[in-house]
C-alpha cells in the first residue's frame, strides 16, 4: 500500500510539474509584443498610470491623462501600478514587460494559499496538486496572468485573505484576524469585484464555525466573539473601500469629461447589469462558454454527476465551489458579460469544482474507477485544456 501511494504521489507531482512547465512556456509567447491585444485600452490605461507614477511619484490621486484636465481619474487603488513602478525603478526593466512579470508572478504566488486552503479539505497531498494542475490548465489563466492588468494581484490578495481569515477564525487568533483584515483591505482596494467573489466562501466558513461553537459553548460569548470577528474581517475592508470610492468620485468629479460617466453613480447599471440580463439564458451561456468552452463545460457537468453517484464525499465542496463560481456574474452581471477578464476572479472555483469531482473518483472504493480517473480522465482533461490554451496563445492571436 505504501509503495502504491508513493507511486501515486510521484505520478501527480509529475503531472503538476508538466502543467507548470507548459503554462510557463505558453505564457512567454509574445512576451516582447505590445500590450495592445485583448482589451488593449484597459491594459494601456494601467500602463499609462504606472508610467506617470514613475515620472511624477507615488500618489493616491494618481495621474491617468486620457480624458484631459484634470488628469487624475482614479479607479482602483494603484497598488499593482506601484509594484510595477518600483520594479522598473530598481531594475530599469522595460515597462510593458515589467507589468507582465509582476502579473505572472502574483498568479503563481496565488497557488500557495490555494494549496494550503485545499489541505483542509483534501488530506492526500498529491490530490491537491491535481487541483493546482487544473488551475494552471484553465484557459482563462494562461492569457490574462501575463497581461498588464491588476487581476493577478487581486486574486493573490483575495485568496490569501480567505486562507488567513479561515485560520484566524479556527484558531481564534487576533493577530491572524488583524492580518486577515489588512489583506481584505488591500484586496478590496486593488479590485473590489474580486474581493466580493471571495466573500461568499468566507461567509460559508464563518457561519459554519459560528454554528459549531454556538452549540458547544456559551451562547452569548460566542455571539460577541463572532460579531467582533465579523466586524474586523468583513466590515472594516468594506468601510475602507467605501471611503476610497468617495475619494475617487470626488477626484473624477473635478474633471468635466470624467464626471459625467465614470463616477460610481453613473456606472451603477454598467457594473451590476439588469434583472433581464440575469434572467436571460443567453447571458449565462455567453459568460460560461466564452471562457470555458462548450466541451469543458460538459466535462465538468459529467464529472459532477459521476462524483455524486459514485462517491459523495465531496458533494458539499463541489456545491460551494459552483456557488462561488456563479456568485461573481450574479452580482456583476454586465461586467462579466462584456469583459471576459472579469472571470479571472471566479474561474479558480470552476477549476476547484472540477478537481473535487476528479478526486471523488480517485477516492472511489472501486479500484478500476480509481485507475480510470488517474490514468485516463486526468490526462484527457489536461490535454483538452492545454489544447484550448495553445489556441488562445497562438502567436497569431497576440501579435501586435
Amino acid at each position: 500500500m505504501n509503495i502504491f501511494l508513493s507511486k501515486n504521489d510521484l505520478y501527480f507531482t509529475f503531472v503538476f510539474i508538466i502543467s507548470l512547465i507548459i503554462h510557463v512556456k505558453l505564457s512567454l509567447i509574445g512576451w516582447d509584443n505590445t500590450i495592445l491585444d485583448q482589451h488593449g485600452f484597459r491594459q494601456s490605461q494601467t500602463a499609462i498610470t504606472t508610467y506617470y507614477t514613475i515620472k511624477e511619484g507615488f500618489r493616491i490621486d494618481y495621474l491617468t491623462p486620457v480624458l484631459g484636465k484634470l488628469w487624475s481619474i482614479p479607479i482602483e487603488f494603484p497598488l499593482y501600478q506601484w509594484v510595477v513602478a518600483f520594479l522598473v525603478l530598481i531594475t530599469k526593466y522595460n515597462l510593458d514587460q515589467a507589468g507582465r512579470l509582476v502579473s505572472l508572478t502574483f498568479f503563481y504566488l496565488s497557488l500557495i494559499p490555494a494549496y494550503f486552503l485545499l489541505s483542509d479539505y483534501i488530506k492526500n497531498k498529491s490530490y491537491r496538486l491535481v487541483v493546482l494542475s487544473l488551475i494552471l490548465a484553465n484557459p482563462i489563466y494562461i492569457f490574462w496572468p501575463r497581461t498588464f492588468m491588476i487581476e493577478s494581484l487581486a486574486l493573490f490578495l483575495a485568496i490569501s485573505y480567505l486562507w488567513i481569515s479561515k485560520n484566524a477564525l479556527e484558531k481564534n487568533n487576533y493577530g491572524y484576524i488583524l492580518m486577515a483584515s489588512m489583506l481584505g483591505i488591500l484586496a478590496a482596494l486593488t479590485k473590489v469585484t474580486t474581493f466580493i467573489v471571495f466573500c461568499l466562501p468566507l461567509c460559508f466558513i464563518f457561519f459554519k464555525l459560528w454554528l459549531n461553537e454556538y452549540h458547544s459553548t456559551n451562547h452569548l460569548r460566542t455571539i460577541k466573539k463572532y460579531i467582533l470577528d465579523g466586524l474586523i474581517i468583513f466590515v472594516i475592508p468594506l468601510i475602507v473601500i467605501v471611503i476610497w470610492i468617495y475619494f475617487a468620485d470626488y477626484q473624477k468629479s473635478q474633471n468635466p469629461m470624467a464626471a459625467d460617466f465614470i463616477t460610481s453613480k453613473n456606472l451603477f447599471y454598467w457594473n451590476f447589469g439588469t434583472l433581464d440580463q440575469r434572467l436571460s439564458i443567453g447571458t449565462w451561456l455567453h459568460i460560461l462558454l466564452i471562457n470555458h468552452s462548450f466541451l469543458s463545460s460538459w466535462i465538468l457537468a459529467s464529472l459532477w454527476i459521476a462524483a455524486l453517484i459514485l462517491n459523495r464525499n465531496y458533494w458539499k465542496e463541489i456545491v460551494l465551489s459552483i456557488a462561488s463560481f456563479l456568485f461573481g456574474p450574479i452580482i456583476f452581471t454586465n461586467l462579466y458579460y462584456l469583459h471576459n477578464y472579469y472571470s479571472f476572479a471566479n474561474s479558480i472555483f470552476f477549476s476547484v469544482s472540477l478537481g473535487f469531482g476528479i478526486i471523488s473518483l480517485l477516492e472511489c472504493p472501486n479500484r478500476r474507477i480509481r485507475f480510470f480517473a488517474s490514468m485516463i480522465i486526468v490526462p484527457i482533461i489536461l490535454c483538452i485544456q492545454n489544447i484550448l490554451m495553445g489556441a488562445i496563445m497562438h502567436p497569431k492571436r497576440i501579435t501586435t
